[in-house]
């Protein structure tokens, strides 16, 4: 083992031993404060088990974020409705036991991690208590713009508690950047957290005008949005699914191609990711660079499976499959706009591409930087046509070729992406086939 293996070795050891120490820092932490904010007064056993049951019952149902690695449920309102009704105390002690989830209690997942949701739950939802109950100088019928103007920052307080100690937990534990933990993840999670904190509003306040009966009357709505969402959620993955499945279709015509959109997918979307595309720009492309090839679904068994190189008049043809694949795109509506990007994703910076021979900024910048991802992938894959560059190989092709075929700027990002995260590269690349002389691509192009 290297020295600088031992090194990292040793700081990963580190870094888990921190995450251990913080997780018990916080359960501590909630015992503590737990201790300190310990009401002398006790609810109304029914209504806490009113309350529990409700808690229970959403955070089952959870919703899964269309574009991040987790999921929300609607049980927030109710585990904040239960901090306003009884508390700091109660409502934390209700958050941290309802919002137990199955994967928990069947050892799904280690001791240690549940102790810690439990106390990062407790505590997050006792700082939204203090929170409130520092800025609700009145009662709700006495000063209602107060109590709105409470509810919301301590539903912050809340929120900020329970994303900054995730956050912290898994970035040592997984030695991830907790900045992009937030951006990837949490950013999708605060608008619906913002969205529910009104209705933990009106829940209290129906609770108070009606009782137990309204607040099940005032859940329906809450159950009715969260169907609708879910079936938008279903929709979303079988449109997802269809783009992946035409992918494939058309990559078993070609065996010697399978991955490759993918990969190209892949090496797109981390480029636009360095490029600060918005969310929606990046899904959109993720899905366009998935479909780039699709055009070639239009080409003749005889020309597409052709071992050898072409002839003028079969790649004529051959270079039909962007054009076609623009045509079949912009008969997608979530997908049209993406269909010049196919249509130019052949084109060169310099103008000697096709199919218009468009130059520089006149290509759509995702077409540029599908240009470069295509292009690579083709270059360090093994075809029977051609033979698979070296990493550095197509490296130093990605620097030669930069500024004639690829967008210089394009290509510096891409080439810094490859440099920073060679280990997930590596495990990515497509697997080597046998080596054969002959080669059709060239200047690292890709068909």
């Amino acid at each position: 083992m290297s020295s600088d293996s031992a090194e990292e070795n040793r700081s990963s050891e580190r870094l888990k031993m921190l995450s251990h120490v913080f997780a018990a820092f916080m359960g501590a932490g909630a015992i503590w404060v737990g201790y300190l904010v310990q009401p002398e007064g006790l609810p109304r056993i029914t209504s806490l088990a009113f309350f529990l049951a409700l808690i229970v019952i959403t955070e089952a149902l959870p919703i899964k974020l269309p574009r991040a690695n987790g999921s929300v449920s609607v049980g927030f309102a109710m585990c904040y409705s239960s901090v306003l009704l009884f508390g700091p105390f109660w409502g934390g002690l209700l958050t941290a036991l309802g919002s137990l989830r199955k994967m928990e209690l069947t050892g799904k997942v280690p001791a240690l991690e549940v102790a810690f949701n439990r106390a990062q739950l407790f505590l997050a939802a006792v700082s939204g208590g203090l929170v409130f109950n520092l800025l609700s100088t009145g009662a709700l019928g006495e000063r209602p713009y107060m109590f709105a103007v409470a509810t919301m920052a301590g539903g912050i307080s809340y929120f900020a508690v329970n994303v900054t100690a995730t956050v912290l937990y898994i970035s040592l534990k997984m030695e991830l950047n907790p900045i992009a933990l937030v951006a990837s993840d949490v950013k999708w999670m605060a608008p619906s957290y913002l969205g529910l904190m009104p209705i933990a509003y009106l829940n209290v306040a129906v609770y108070h005008a009606v009782g137990e009966v309204g607040v099940i009357f005032f859940l329906l709505p809450l159950m009715v949005g969260r169907y609708a969402f879910t079936m938008y959620s279903e929709l979303r993955d079988v449109f997802v699914s269809t783009i992946s499945a035409l992918a494939a279709a058309l990559e078993a015509r070609d065996p010697h191609t399978s991955g490759h959109a993918e990969r190209v997918s892949h090496y797109a979307v981390a480029i636009a990711r360095r490029m600060d595309f918005t969310d929606e720009q990046i899904e959109l492309l993720q899905y366009v660079s998935i479909l780039h090839d699709i055009g070639k679904i239009g080409i003749s068994d005889q020309v597409l499976q052709k071992p050898g190189r072409f002839t003028p008049a079969e790649w004529s043809i051959m270079k039909g499959h962007s054009e076609i694949g623009a045509n079949i795109l912009a008969k997608i509506k979530a997908l049209r706009e993406g269909a010049s990007w196919v249509l130019y994703h052949h084109e060169r910076y310099d103008g000697m591409g096709y199919p218009e021979g468009l130059s520089c900024e006149n290509i759509p910048l995702e077409a540029r930087i599908l240009a470069v991802a295509d292009s690579f992938d083709a270059m360090v894959s093994q075809r029977p046509y051609k033979r698979a560059l070296t990493l550095e190989q197509a490296r130093n092709e990605i620097v030669r070729c930069s500024g004639t075929q690829f967008d210089p700027e394009v290509a510096s990002i891409f080439l810094e992406y490859i440099e920073e995260s060679e280990l997930v590269h590596a495990g990515f690349l497509p697997a080597e086939l046998d080596e054969t002389p002959e080669e059709r691509v060239q200047e690292g192009s890709s068909v």
